[in-house]
C-alpha cells in the first residue's frame, strides 16, 4: 500500500508553518508516513506526489531528495551565464540544450520517513532560515546524523519542483555575502562536532587569499570569502564550547557537515 505523505510548507525546517509547535512536536502534529518539505517559493511539478510516493514503496528508502530546476526572477547577466551554479538553490540547469545536474539533497524538496526522525531526533535549531543563528545547514546536519544510524538518502531526478530564485542574488556582492555565510554555517557545524582542524582552515584561507589577490577572478573571491565566513563560525563555536561543554564543543548524536 502507498505510504501517506504529508507535505509542509515551512520557511524553516524547525518551524512547520501553521503549527505552534516545533521541531519534533510540530513533525509528529502533521500525521503520515513521510515528511516531505517545501520552502514556500518552490512550485511542485504535476506528477511531484506520485512519484515521491513511488519511490517512498522501496522500504530502504528512508530519505529522499528530488530536482530542482531554478525560475530565475530575471535574465541571468552575461558574466554568470556557465556559472550559474554558482547561486546555489537548485540541482538541475538546461541550457542551449546542454543539461547539467547535481545530485544532491536541499532541503526545498526534501523527504524523509518519519520513523527517522523518531530514531536520530529533529532538525538542529541551531541550523536553517528563522534559526537567527546559522541560516543554513540544517539539512546537512540531518543528513549526516543519519548517515552515521545507516540511513542513505537518494536522489529522483522525476520528483520535480521549480525553486524562484532572486535577482537580488545576481550580484557579485551577494555572491561574496552568500558564500561568507555558507562558509560560517559550515564552521560552526565542523566546531559543534569538535573537526576541522584551525590550523588546516588558516593554510585554506592564505591559499585562497593568494589566489584571489593574484588573478582577481570570481572564484577565487568566493573561495575568499567561504574561508573567512568558515572561520568565523568555526571560532564563534569552539569559543561558546569551551565555555559551556569544557572546551570540547561536540555536539550529541551529530556527524560533519559536508566536507569543505
Amino acid at each position: 500500500m502507498p505510504p501517506v505523505i504529508t507535505a509542509v510548507y515551512a520557511c524553516s525546517r524547525r518551524r512547520i508553518r501553521g503549527s505552534p509547535q516545533r521541531g519534533i512536536s510540530a513533525i509528529r502534529e502533521t500525521g503520515g508516513e513521510v515528511v516531505a518539505f517545501l520552502d514556500d517559493d518552490v512550485v511542485v511539478d504535476g506528477k511531484w506526489l506520485v512519484n515521491l510516493r513511488k519511490a517512498f514503496l522501496r522500504e530502504d528508502v528512508d530519505i529522499a531528495g528530488g530536482r530542482i530546476v531554478p525560475a530565475f526572477e530575471a535574465p541571468v547577466p552575461d558574466w554568470l551565464k556557465g556559472r550559474e551554479f554558482m547561486l546555489g538553490g537548485f540541482t538541475y540547469l538546461e541550457r542551449h540544450g546542454e543539461v547539467r545536474e547535481r545530485e544532491r539533497i536541499i532541503g526545498c524538496n526534501m523527504a524523509v520517513r518519519r520513523r527517522v526522525f523518531d530514531e536520530v531526533g529533529c532538525f538542529d535549531e541551531k541550523f536553517g532560515g528563522g534559526s537567527g543563528v546559522y541560516p543554513y545547514g540544517d539539512e546537512s546536519e540531518l543528513l549526516r546524523r543519519t548517515s552515521a544510524h545507516g540511513c542513505r538518502p537518494v536522489y529522483l531526478d522525476d520528483v520535480v519542483v521549480h525553486h524562484a530564485i532572486q535577482k537580488e542574488r545576481f550580484t557579485k556582492e551577494s555572491l561574496a555575502r552568500l558564500y561568507s555565510t555558507m562558509g560560517l554555517c559550515q564552521g560552526a557545524g565542523r566546531a559543534l562536532l569538535g573537526k576541522g582542524a584551525p590550523v588546516k582552515s588558516l593554510a585554506k584561507l592564505a591559499g585562497s587569499t593568494l589566489r584571489y589577490l593574484l588573478t582577481g577572478r570570481l572564484r577565487h573571491r568566493l573561495y575568499l570569502s567561504y574561508r573567512l565566513g568558515y572561520i568565523k563560525g568555526f571560532m564563534k563555536e569552539r569559543r561558546r564550547g569551551s565555555a559551556g561543554a569544557g572546551g570540547t564543543g561536540r555536539l550529541a548524536g551529530a556527524a560533519p557537515l559536508p566536507g569543505e
